[in-house]
């Protein structure tokens, strides 16, 4: 109502959906005295993902609106995460929500086809991401998503396929809107609606891994267990002859 003490305060909105939209959002919001910030959220050191980054407060928030209006809910934000970035107007947050998932959702694919790879060879997927971790292949979808996600036993979706998919449309028609060409994105969401069409659809992306496997007939290999630690003598390593 006109005169209420939170009539000039910000509105949060953190629903994903077509960048375009936020100006909308921004005009109706402003009929009403209040002001419009799109604040997606995600995350880059939480094992496991969003999820696990909402439960620890641990998330990143990617904002795009008014800055004072910003400034305005930053002690609200700083409840719920650790790193802001306010990236311009209305639609800012969510175009770079869709940057980001665009690489990580062909980080993911990329990241699942060479585990067959190399199960084909003999290497277990455990083994695989531990040795990748430490070269130049490392990254937070490897480490952080892939090493934490993998053995899944409850099958809970952190990020459903379907919701991978609908990133990667929505970047297509960005792209498209743009000028842009993105055949690794298109190829991508070729990927991720056949996995979705396959019966991946509410499953895990992670689950990636199994789909790849099934489309190239291979079993999955176990890890052997872990070599027995080296004997010691008197605080210094046994010296072994081979």
């Amino acid at each position: 109502t006109p005169g209420h003490p939170l009539e000039d305060r910000p509105r949060r909105h953190r629903r994903r959906g077509r960048p375009g939209r936020k100006v909308g959002g921004r005009e109706r919001a402003a009929r009403h005295g209040a002001h419009y910030l799109d604040a997606p959220i995600t995350c880059s050191t939480t094992p496991g993902g969003g999820t696990a980054a909402a439960a620890s407060g641990e998330l990143t928030f990617l904002v795009g609106g008014d800055r004072k209006a910003f400034d305005a809910v930053r002690d609200v934000l700083e409840v719920l995460g650790r790193r802001f970035h306010h990236l311009g107007p209305p639609g800012s947050g969510s175009v770079m929500k869709l940057v980001s998932n665009h690489i990580s959702g062909i980080q993911t694919l990329a990241i699942a086809e060479a585990l067959c790879l190399a199960e084909s060879r003999g290497f277990s997927a455990e083994q695989t991401l531990e040795i990748c971790a430490d070269t130049v292949a490392g990254s937070y979808v490897l480490d952080g998503i892939f090493r934490t996600r993998l053995s899944n036993p409850s099958g809970r979706a952190h990020f459903a396929m379907e919701l991978m998919a609908k990133d990667h449309r929505l970047m297509d028609a960005l792209a498209r809107r743009q000028g842009i060409e993105l055949p690794m994105n298109r190829r991508a969401l070729e990927l991720c609606e056949e996995m979705c069409e396959a019966g991946y659809a509410r499953r895990d992306n992670v689950a990636s891994v199994e789909y790849f496997r099934k489309r190239n007939g291979l079993a999955r290999i176990r890890s052997p267990p872990p070599p027995a630690p080296w004997p010691r003598r008197s605080g210094a390593l046994t010296r072994i002859c081979v």
